[in-house]
């Protein structure tokens, strides 16, 4: 159990130290230290509260196309773009390591993985 619980360690610290991992944190911390970003994804929450809140239908309808128009101006922004695609990032990086995982413990591939069975096909490849 201690030989997997070091392999664990190492897989996080190999992790942390990718280029996608590192890539995410600083496309993390622009977005957080852009008053524009931060005031909008603020104005969203507080939409997200009220419409939770919300028990008239009228009043519902409305908040929710307010909400929409929120999240497509925040998504609209270059920050939270360059966020959303090192995020992407991390997650296709995290989804091939968890792919790799279950494929060496069952020799199966899950029908939802885009992981073809040959290291080579991909990108990172499975090594």
């Amino acid at each position: 159990m201690i030989e997997v619980v070091e392999k664990t360690r190492e897989l996080g610290e190999a992790i942390v130290a990718s280029k996608e991992y590192r890539e995410m944190q600083l496309a993390e911390a622009e977005a957080e230290s852009d008053p524009a970003a931060v005031q909008l994804e603020n104005s969203v929450r507080e939409a997200v509260g009220l419409l939770q809140r919300e028990t008239e239908d009228a009043r519902r309808q409305e908040l929710s196309l307010q909400l929409e128009a929120l999240k497509q101006s925040l998504a609209a922004l270059p920050v939270i773009e360059h966020r959303n695609r090192a995020r992407e990032g991390f997650s296709r990086l995290m989804e091939q390591v968890n792919n790799v995982l279950q494929f060496t413990i069952t020799g199966e591939i899950s029908a939802l993985s885009s992981c073809s069975g040959n290291c080579g096909s991909c990108g990172g490849g499975c090594r």
